[in-house]
């Protein structure tokens, strides 16, 4: 994946993206727990969303991990 901002200077380039999601059912609630390679770096990441609803309203909570 390569991420990039012109406007923020940002141009990163992730690597060996992995994921698992788990879900209640298809409204949620959910969670995401993956890992990348940034350069050569391991790093992770943990999203959680809250049950959709509605109006698909919901409570987002990201974790990101930078074990260096």
């Amino acid at each position: 994946m390569h991420l990039t901002d012109g406007k923020n200077g940002i141009d990163t380039v992730l690597t060996n993206l992995n994921a698992e999601i788990i879900a209640e059912n298809i409204l949620g609630p959910y969670r995401v727990e993956g890992s990348y390679v940034r350069g050569t770096q391991p790093e992770g990441f943990a999203i959680s969303l809250g049950q959709f609803t509605k109006s698909f309203a919901t409570t987002v909570n990201l974790v990101v991990n930078y074990p260096t």
